[in-house]
């Protein structure tokens, strides 16, 4: 899936690529921290402009960043490793997400 998000600062498009889960009109993303605590660049994006563009094999489909509270987070970030783990397999993300922190990303497809 590529995930387009809104520059926070510049306003322009931004592209990247990511594993995701999908289940219930929602896709679920997992933003990796860095050894400071600071999440990705797409999820700071995601922060300050909530609307999104999925790209799924040349088809555009828009999305909204839903907040995952505090107290959510550790089910949703579990939630969404199943899912990953349902469709990549367990070797693989070990492979990348072993002994990482990560937020849980909510998005509600819109059509």
């Amino acid at each position: 899936l590529d995930l387009i998000t809104t520059g926070r600062r510049s306003g322009t498009p931004r592209t990247v690529e990511l594993w995701f889960g999908y289940q219930n009109g929602y896709v679920y993303l997992l933003s990796g921290l860095d050894a400071s605590g600071t999440p990705t660049h797409w999820y700071r994006n995601l922060q300050a402009h909530s609307k999104a563009t999925l790209r799924v094999k040349r088809r555009d489909v828009s999305a909204e960043a839903e907040p995952v509270p505090e107290g959510d987070r550790e089910a949703v970030t579990n939630q969404t490793f199943e899912l990953l783990m349902g469709k990549y397999g367990l070797e693989t993300m070990w492979q990348w997400y072993e002994g990482r922190q990560f937020l849980p990303v909510k998005l509600k497809v819109m059509g």
